[in-house]
C-alpha cells in the first residue's frame, strides 16, 4: 500500500525564506500534505500569503519567546497526516527530479540530507520508526545536535541505516549564520556574525552534554499543547515542557559559558572559567551580554592574533587563505574603530577626527540607529551627511540589497526609500533602485495609492534605459549594470500594474519585455550579470505567457517557450559553472519552462497544477511577492 507523504516545515520570524520555499513545495506533486507550523512569530504568518495548494495546513503555536527546534519539530510531526515525514525548514525545498515512489512503495523509509547549506539538517523518515525513538530531545536547547543525535538513535534502534538524500534533491536559500543561531534577530551590526557562531558553537557542545546525560527515548514524555477553542491557535500546557536535572544543567550553563565567550573573544576556556560573572555573565533568559568594553577586547584580539594567523595561513593554504586573514584582520579592525569613532562623534572632541574617520562612526551611528528602530529623520540626516561630505554610499547599498538590514516597520522602510529616490545627489542607479524597493513594500502592504504614483515613475524609468545607448551591451558589474535594472524595473513594474487592475499597461510591458529580448541580449552581458537576472527575466515571460494564453495566442506562447528555452541554456552554459548567485536560477528557469510549456497541452495531458484553473499556476510562480490582492487579480486575469 503506498504510504501518505507530509512535509513539516515550522518558522520563526523567517517569513520571507517560507514565502519562497512554500512556493516551491507547491510546485513539487509527490506529497499529499504540506504542514506549516508558525512558532510564535513576531508578525503571525497570514495563510492568504501562502499557495492556493489545498495540500497546505497552516498551525500557529502562541507564547513561545524563543526557539526550540526539539519542541517545535516534535509538535509538528504529531500534528501531521501522513505514514511518512519530510522535515524541511523554512529555507528548503524538494527540487522537481527528487521522486519519492521508491520509497513510499518499499520501507523503511530513512533518508537524510547531505551536503552544505542547511541539507544536512532535512530528512525523510517513516512515522513509526520517528515516534519508536522519541523524536527529538526535547531536553536540547538553541541550535545544533539535534538532528545528529536524533540520526544516532536511529542508528542504535539497529533497525535502519539511514540513507543520504542526493545533493541536488533539495534545494536551499543560502544565507548567514545569524538566522539559525538566532531567529528573528539578523540585524547587521558589530561582530553579530561572530557573535552567532559563539552561539551556535556554545550550543552545540551544551547539546552533546545533554544527549549524554540525558539520554531521549520514546519513554520520556514530551511537552503537551492545547488548542484554544476562540482562535484555534495552539499554547504549551504549563509545567509539561521537560527540564534538566540541576546538576546538569549547572554544567550546561557552564559549558554555554566558557564556550561563548571563549569563541567570541579568542580567549582560552580556563581563563573565562577563572574571570569573575561580571565580567563576562552566564548566559540569562535574553542571551549573553555584551558590554561595550568587550568589543575593544574583541577587535584587539583579532588584531593581535592577525600576524600569527597570517603566517599559519600562508604555510599552509598560499596566498589566497593569507588574503582571507587579512581581510578577517581589517574588517575586525575596522569595527572596533568604528565603535570609537560613533562615541567621539557624541563628545566635543569629534572635530578633532579626520574626514575619513568620521565617515566610519557615521556608519556605525546610522547602523545602530537601524538595529534600534530610531526616527527616519535623524537616520537619513547621518546618510546624507556620508554621501555629501564624504561620497560614502556603501549604508545606501545595504538598505537597498539586503532585506535584513533595513528598519523593521514599513513605514521607516518606505520613507527611507522616498527620501533615497528624490536626492539628486544620491546616484540615479541607487535611486532607480530605491523605486523598485518602493515598488516591492507597496506590494507587500497592498498600499495601492502608492503603487499606483510609482508606475509612472517606473514606466519612465523603462524609458531612459531603453533610450540609453548603451543599456543592452552594458558591460558593468551586477549592481551597476543598466540592462539588469531594465529587467528589474519591468519586473517591479509588471506586478504593479496587475495590482492595479491595468491590463492594458500589463500587455504594453509584456509587448516591450519579448522585444528586447527577441536577440538574446543576455549572450553579451558579464557571466555573473546574465546568471543573476535569469529569474527575473523568466517572471516577465512567464507574466507574458499568459497574457498569451489568455487571448489564445499559441504562436506567441512558442515565441516565449523558445526564449525560456534559451534562457534554461543559458542557465546551464559552462560560463556559469561557478557562479556564487545566492538564488537556484537553474531551478526557477526550468520550472518556468515545465509550467509555460503545460499551457500549449490539450487540457487533458496537463499535469496536476493546470487542471482547477489553467494558467494560474504560471502566474503564481511568475509573482515575486505573493499576496492575496495579488492572487485576486491573478485569478481575476484568468477566469
Amino acid at each position: 500500500m503506498t504510504r501518505r507523504l507530509s512535509i513539516v516545515t515550522v518558522c520563526m520570524n523567517r517569513r520571507e525564506h517560507l514565502l519562497h520555499s512554500a512556493q516551491q513545495v507547491a510546485a513539487w506533486p509527490h506529497h499529499q500534505e504540506h504542514l506549516i507550523v508558525d512558532w510564535s512569530s513576531a508578525i503571525p504568518i497570514d495563510r492568504r500569503e501562502l499557495p492556493a495548494d489545498p495540500r497546505l495546513r497552516l498551525l500557529r503555536v502562541d507564547g513561545e519567546r524563543g526557539w526550540n527546534l526539539a519542541r517545535a519539530y516534535n509538535f509538528a510531526c504529531a500534528q501531521a497526516q501522513g505514514d511518512c515525514l519530510f522535515k524541511l525548514d523554512a529555507d528548503c525545498w524538494p527540487e522537481p527530479q527528487l521522486h519519492p515512489l521508491q520509497w513510499l512503495h518499499a520501507g523503511p523509509v530513512c533518508q537524510v540530507g547531505s551536503g552544505p547549506d542547511g541539507r544536512l539538517g532535512q530528512w525523510v523518515l517513516d512515522r513509526d520508526l520517528f515516534e519508536r525513538v522519541g523524536g527529538f530531545n526535547e531536553l536540547m536547547q538553541g541550535y545544533g545536535f539535534d538532528d545528529k543525535d536524533l540520526k544516532a538513535r536511529l542508528i542504535a534502534h539497529g533497525q535502519v541505516q539511514p540513507q543520504p538524500l542526493p545533493l541536488e534533491a533539495l534545494g536551499v536559500l543560502r544565507h548567514s549564520v545569524l538566522l539559525r543561531a538566532e531567529p528573528g534577530k539578523a540585524a547587521a551590526g558589530l561582530g553579530a556574525v561572530q557573535r552567532a557562531q559563539a552561539l551556535k558553537r556554545s550550543s552545540s557542545l551544551a547539546n552533546r552534554l545533554v544527549a549524554a546525560a540525558c539520554p531521549w527515548s520514546a519513554s520520556r514524555p514530551r511537552s503537551r499543547y492545547r488548542q484554544d477553542a476562540a482562535t484555534g491557535h495552539w499554547q504549551l500546557e504549563p509545567g509539561s515542557a521537560p527540564q534538566l536535572p540541576e546538576a546538569v544543567r549547572r554544567e550546561w550553563l557552564r559549558l554555554r559559558r566558557d564556550t561563548f565567550w571563549s569563541e567570541l573573544l579568542w580567549v582560552p576556556a580556563p581563563l573565562v572559567r577563572q574571570l569573575p560573572p561580571r565580567l563576562l555573565p552566564a548566559e540569562t533568559g535574553e542571551g549573553f551580554a555584551i558590554r561595550p568594553w568587550l568589543w575593544l577586547v574583541w577587535g584587539w584580539q583579532r588584531l593581535s592574533w592577525a600576524p600569527l594567523l597570517w603566517l599559519l595561513a600562508s604555510s599552509r593554504n598560499g596566498v589566497s587563505s593569507l588574503r582571507r586573514s587579512w581581510q578577517g584582520g581589517c574588517r575586525g579592525l575596522r569595527q572596533g574603530l568604528a565603535v570609537g569613532c560613533r562615541w567621539l562623534l557624541a563628545t566635543p572632541l569629534a572635530w578633532l577626527l579626520p574626514a575619513r574617520l568620521q565617515a566610519l562612526g557615521l556608519q556605525a551611528r546610522a547602523d545602530s540607529a537601524l538595529r534600534q528602530g530610531q526616527p527616519v529623520e535623524r537616520i537619513w540626516a547621518d546618510l546624507q551627511q556620508l554621501l555629501h561630505q564624504h561620497g560614502s554610499e556603501a549604508v545606501l547599498h545595504r538598505l537597498l540589497f539586503r532585506r535584513g538590514y533595513r528598519p523593521r516597520r514599513p513605514a521607516d522602510q518606505v520613507a527611507l526609500f522616498e527620501a533615497m529616490a528624490a536626492d539628486v545627489a544620491v546616484p540615479e542607479v541607487l535611486r532607480a533602485y530605491a523605486r523598485i524597493s518602493l515598488a516591492y513594500r507597496s506590494l507587500k502592504d497592498t498600499n495601492r495609492p502608492l503603487a499606483q504614483a510609482l508606475i509612472p515613475a517606473l514606466h519612465a524609468q523603462v524609458q531612459a534605459l531603453l533610450s540609453g545607448p548603451d543599456s543592452l551591451r552594458c558591460q558593468r558589474s551586477n549592481r551597476r549594470n543598466r540592462f539588469k535594472l531594465l529587467v528589474s524595473s519591468l519586473t517591479a513594474l509588471m506586478h504593479l500594474q496587475l495590482l492595479q487592475g491595468e491590463q492594458t499597461g500589463l500587455q504594453a510591458s509584456a509587448d516591450q519585455l519579448l522585444a528586447l529580448l527577441e536577440p538574446h541580449p543576455w549572450l553579451g552581458l558579464p557571466a555573473d550579470v546574465a546568471f543573476r537576472l535569469l529569474t527575473n527575466t523568466s517572471r516577465c515571460l512567464g507574466m507574458a505567457a499568459l497574457l498569451a494564453w489568455r487571448l489564445h495566442n499559441h504562436d506567441r506562447l512558442q515565441a516565449i517557450l523558445l526564449l525560456l528555452d534559451a534562457l534554461q541554456r543559458e542557465a546551464w552554459a559552462d560560463r556559469h559553472r561557478h557562479s556564487a548567485a545566492q538564488e537556484n536560477h537553474r531551478a526557477y528557469v526550468a520550472q518556468m519552462c515545465w509550467r509555460v510549456a503545460a499551457l500549449l497541452e490539450p487540457a487533458g495531458e496537463r499535469g496536476e497544477l493546470q487542471q482547477e484553473i489553467p494558467g494560474l499556476a504560471v502566474g503564481l510562480w511568475a509573482l515575486n511577492v505573493t499576496t492575496p490582492a495579488l492572487q485576486q487579480r491573478l485569478e481575476a486575469l484568468v477566469v
